[in-house]
């Protein structure tokens, strides 16, 4: 399934990769939608929070957690700015 967030109904049987950001159900599993627009998701995959340090990733849980990806987005374009 790779690194990137998925979303798989209870007792799917996935047996082929899944695009990124995918909601998944059945046996086999089969895509049911997307969670987000492409370009979201195009950004969330550019962003690659799943590379950052232990400590970073901890930080942002909320936002990670909180079901608001625009919120999320907006740490990340922040953190991205405050880069060498």
């Amino acid at each position: 399934m790779g690194k990137r967030f998925k979303v798989t109904h209870y007792r799917s049987v996935v047996a082929r990769d899944v695009e990124p950001y995918t909601i998944v159900a059945g046996s086999p599993a089969r895509p049911v939608r997307r969670r987000f627009a492409e370009g979201v998701i195009a950004e969330l995959l550019r962003i690659a929070w799943w590379d950052w340090s232990h400590e970073e990733t901890i930080e942002c849980v909320p936002l990670l957690n909180g079901g608001s990806v625009e919120a999320f987005r907006g740490y990340a374009r922040a953190r991205h700015a405050r880069s060498p």
